[in-house]
C-alpha cells in the first residue's frame, strides 16, 4: 500500500507539473494581450497647427495642407486660425473641406463673427465624435479678439474608453489675458481622470504665467523646440499638454516645417494613455 501511495503522489505531482507547465505560456499570453489592449486602445498620432487665416498663404486652398498633413498620418488634428464662410476665404467651409481631403470626422468651433462669416478653431479626427463642445470666453476686459476653447470626446473602435480632445488660440494681447483665458480652460476641462489632450497657439512663451503657473498641473506633450515664425524660428507659442499628469507616454515629439502654407511650424506627437 505504501508503493501505491506513493506511486498515486507520484503521478499526481507529475500531472500538477505539466499542468503548470501547459498553462504558463497561456498565462503569459493572456497577461501580453489584456496589457496590449490597454495601451494600445489609447496610443494615438496628434498635431496641431496653426493655419495662417485659414489658408491665406495658400490663396485659401485646403490641397496644400491636406498634402502636409497626410504624410504624417494623424489620428487627430487640432487647428487654429479656420475661417467658416468669410470674404476673404471666398465664402469657404474650411474645416469641412479639409476633413473630406482628408477622410476625417471634422468639427468646427466658432470664437467670432468676422468677415460676413465665423472664425475659431476647429478639430478633425479618424475617430467620431461621442461629446462635442464649444464655448468662448466670458468676461475677459480688454482681449483684442474672442476666443473660444474646442472640446470633443472621441471613442476608438474596440474600447468603452473615451479620449477628450481640446484647441485653443489665445488671445495676443497681454500674458494676464492670456492667462485669464487658461483659467477658464482649467474650469472646464482641467480636472477629473478624463484622458485629455490640449493642442493650440496660445501665443505665450515658454517663460510666461500662464504656462509656467496656469497650465502647471498639465503635462507637456511637447519640448521647448521654437514653433514661429516658420520660416526662421526665434520663439515657442505653440503647445500641447496632457491630463492627468504623467499618465500620457510621448513616443516621439516632432516640430515640422512648411513655410508656404503657415507662418507657424506644426506640432506632431505619438503618444500612449498609461492607465
Amino acid at each position: 500500500s505504501t508503493l501505491l501511495a506513493s506511486s498515486a503522489a507520484s503521478d499526481v505531482y507529475k500531472r500538477q507539473k505539466f499542468m503548470k507547465a501547459l498553462l504558463k505560456p497561456i498565462v503569459w499570453v493572456c497577461l501580453f494581450f489584456f496589457a496590449y489592449q490597454s495601451t494600445y486602445a489609447q496610443a494615438l498620432k496628434i498635431m496641431s497647427y496653426n493655419c495662417r487665416m485659414s489658408g491665406e498663404m495658400t490663396g485659401y486652398s485646403v490641397k496644400e495642407y491636406a498634402v502636409f498633413i497626410r504624410k504624417y498620418n494623424p489620428d487627430v488634428v487640432m487647428l487654429q486660425e479656420i475661417d467658416y464662410n468669410t470674404k476673404r476665404n471666398k465664402n469657404q467651409d474650411f474645416t469641412t473641406q479639409l476633413a473630406a481631403e482628408l477622410g476625417l470626422f471634422s468639427v468646427f468651433g466658432k470664437a467670432m463673427d468676422t468677415g460676413g462669416g465665423e472664425y475659431g478653431v476647429a478639430i478633425l479626427s479618424k475617430y467620431p465624435f461621442v461629446y462635442i463642445n464649444n464655448k468662448t470666453f466670458e468676461g475677459i476686459d480688454g482681449a483684442k479678439e474672442p476666443r473660444t476653447l474646442l472640446y470633443v470626446d472621441i471613442q476608438e473602435p474596440g474600447t468603452s474608453d473615451v479620449i477628450r480632445i481640446g484647441t485653443t488660440h489665445l488671445d495676443h494681447s497681454t500674458d494676464l489675458i492670456r492667462s485669464a483665458m487658461a483659467e477658464q480652460i482649467n474650469e472646464r476641462i482641467g480636472t477629473g481622470d478624463t484622458p485629455t489632450l490640449l493642442g493650440g497657439d496660445f501665443n505665450a512663451r515658454t517663460d510666461s504665467n500662464v504656462i509656467c503657473e496656469v497650465m502647471k498641473n498639465w503635462q507637456r506633450i511637447c519640448d521647448d523646440t521654437f514653433t514661429y515664425p516658420a520660416d526662421q524660428p526665434t520663439i515657442k507659442i505653440d503647445y500641447i499638454f496632457g491630463l492627468p499628469q504623467n499618465k500620457w507616454k510621448v513616443k516621439s515629439f516632432k516640430v515640422l516645417s512648411n513655410p508656404e502654407v503657415s507662418d507657424h511650424r506644426a506640432l506632431f506627437a505619438e503618444v500612449e494613455f498609461v492607465k
